[in-house]
Parts: C-alpha cells; sequence; structure tokens
C-alpha cells in the first residue's frame, strides 16, 4: 500500500490494479528478472493480492520470507505467538471504543491503524499502545508505519535484513537490486542497499536514505513500464546499453523528496 497499490481507508480495501499486475507479470517472464514483494502485511493477506504472480515474499515486515517455494519464518515469531494471542485481546478491549480506530490481527504481529482517527485522539491512542506493549517486558516492541503502529516481536531484525536474505538466496545471484518503497520501516532497506543497488522513495518526506524519490504510485507504475520496455529494448539489441551514474559526481547522499529519477 502506498508503493504498487493506493492507500485505502482500510488495509482490506487496497486493490493492485490489473494494468499493474499485468505489468509485474510482464517483468516476471523476462529473462533475468525477479521480483520480491516486501511487506508489513501477513502472508494470509498478500497471496490473493498478488495471485498468479510468480513473486517472492517478505511479510510481516521482513519476519517470514517465502521464496522459490521454501517459506522461512524467524524464530522470535514462533515464541512470541502466545504474548501476541493475549496481547490482541487488551488492544481490541482498550482501542476498541476509539472510533475510526482499525485493528488487524496478522496472527505475527498486529496492526493499530488511525488514518480515520480524530487528531485529537491520536496521541491517547500511542501511548495507550506503547503502555499495554510495556507490559511484555521486552517481548515485544511498536514499529511506527504510515499512519500505523504495528506490535511485533521485538527482534532486531528489519526490511533490510530481509532483503539481505533474499539476495544471498540462489535466485539472486549477481542481481542489482531496485528496491521502491513509501514508508518508514522502507528506510531499513534503502540504508543496506545504499552501495550496491538503486534505491526510490515514494511520497514526500523531509529526509531519506533513498538514492531517489517520485511522488505518487503512478510515477511507479510509469517507472515499472518504463523498466519493462527497457528489457525489450535491452535484450533485442547487439547487447550495448546506457546507463545513468543515478548520483551526481557519484556521491549517494540522502535526498529530498523533489529529486526524481
Amino acid at each position: 500500500d502506498g508503493t504498487l497499490a493506493h492507500i485505502a481507508r482500510t488495509p482490506e480495501d487496497a486493490v493492485l490494479a490489473p494494468l499493474v499486475r499485468s505489468v509485474l507479470r510482464a517483468l516476471v517472464a523476462q529473462r533475468g528478472m525477479r521480483i520480491a514483494i516486501v511487506t508489513g502485511r501477513s502472508l494470509r493477506q498478500i497471496r490473493p493480492m498478488v495471485r498468479s504472480l510468480q513473486v517472492d515474499l517478505a511479510v510481516n515486515h521482513g519476519l517470514q520470507i517465502v521464496s522459490d517455494g521454501r517459506r522461512w519464518t524467524h524464530p522470535a515469531l514462533q515464541a512470541a505467538v502466545p504474548h501476541l494471542k493475549t496481547i490482541a485481546r487488551d488492544v481490541a478491549d482498550v482501542l476498541g471504543p476509539i472510533p475510526g480506530v482499525n485493528i488487524e490481527n496478522k496472527r505475527w504481529s498486529i496492526g493499530v491503524h488511525f488514518r480515520n482517527v480524530a487528531a485529537r485522539r491520536i496521541p491517547t491512542l500511542r501511548r495507550l499502545v506503547r503502555r499495554i506493549v510495556r507490559l511484555y517486558r521486552g517481548e515485544l516492541t511498536v514499529l511506527r508505519g504510515k499512519m500505523v503502529l504495528e506490535i511485533r516481536p521485538a527482534a532486531p531484525w528489519t526490511k533490510g535484513d530481509a532483503i539481505l536474505r533474499l539476495l544471498s538466496g540462489p535466485r539472486y545471484t549477481g542481481a542489482f537490486p531496485v528496491f521502491i518503497g513509501d514508508d518508514r520501516t522502507d528506510e531499513d532497506g534503502f540504508a543496506v542497499l545504499a552501495q550496491r543497488g538503486l534505491t526510490i522513495r515514494v511520497g514526500r518526506s523531509r529526509r531519506t536514505a533513498a538514492h531517489y524519490a517520485v511522488r505518487t504510485v503512478q510515477d511507479v507504475h510509469a517507472f515499472l513500464e518504463l523498466l519493462r520496455s527497457g528489457q525489450r529494448r535491452t535484450h533485442r539489441s547487439s547487447g550495448r546499453s546506457v546507463r545513468g551514474s543515478g548520483t551526481e559526481g557519484g556521491n549517494r547522499k540522502t535526498r529530498r523528496e523533489d529529486q526524481t529519477p
């Protein structure tokens, strides 16, 4: 949500447009191209969205990875399940009465969405979430996202770690990674790829570790379409290609949101 699909009022309302699905399918079919979806959604939530697409998945902010038909789960997840079952009830009891709150139980984590909560109530909501999580003495933590608080196992593991694990697999040997994201949780991915890939932040951000930024989801769609058409031309050519440096003078510094590819 916010990168491939437009952000909706609730997570359930977000959809992957048919045109985007078509472009992704075409990219996956091209020689040497691999695609992985790195998301805060659960495996159960994301699979229907990417049905029929042969893509790898890193879900729950990378705590679970499905690649080349094999599933890997971070050891902290199983240990946290009893706590998450209890805290799900606590969160529902304490936050349920707040108008507009959307509590999303993803089994391995709990999302507290407050996009539809009145601004004056948000500080109270945040305070209540932190108070509940403190009861679990370091077993759980709160991850801040775009209009959401994610309660998850307190494992030192981020989307950046998940990306590096994917890249270490045989499917990605020799790959040049391109990572696109719109949330603060994606900054960990931008950081680990600072010296070995191309990173793009979607939307307005005062500071980002991404090399470049685009303003909207439509810009991401346009970039993917250019990538698809560029791949076709490269395969049909005699092997020559033109590559931009990506940064002025070879320096990869923190980018402002108005710097676009």
